[in-house]
């Protein structure tokens, strides 16, 4: 009866040494490689809206959704991020809106990643963090 308990005994600590030493192996695999740095970026081009629709599953109430685009001389199209609220403001003002339609030079902070698609040719893609002004060219 003893080397019964004994054994479950040990065979419970294995158990627990196992599921942590998983445990700990799957928080490695989780890690993120680290985000680019973001630094001053300037583009020029022509801006241009986007509306979706958007569907709530809860209560199906539908909402639109409007993105800017900003889409340069040689085809290439950027997402600019959503304006944001202050503080005690019942909602953003669009610094965009006055602008669509018409060339723009945007600047801001944002980062620039280079990547392989599938046939091997690099592209570049510059992701806009937050945007310091909008002229009309």
């Amino acid at each position: 009866m003893n080397r019964l308990i004994a054994s479950l005994s040990v065979l419970s600590l294995l158990f627990v040494f196992q599921s942590a030493k998983a445990e700990e192996t799957k928080k490695e695999k989780k890690e993120k490689p680290a985000k680019a740095p973001l630094e001053e970026v300037t583009l020029s081009g022509k801006l241009v809206t986007k509306e979706t629709t958007r569907t709530d599953k809860k209560t199906g109430a539908e909402s639109k959704v409007v993105t800017y685009v900003l889409e340069g001389e040689n085809g290439t199209k950027t997402t600019l991020p959503a304006p944001r609220k202050k503080k005690g403001e019942a909602t953003a003002a669009d610094p965009y809106a006055e602008h669509v339609n018409k060339n723009v030079t945007v600047s801001g902070m944002g980062s620039k990643m280079t990547k392989k698609d599938k046939k091997g040719v690099e592209q570049t893609s510059i992701r806009i963090a937050t945007v310091t002004s909008i002229v009309a060219q």
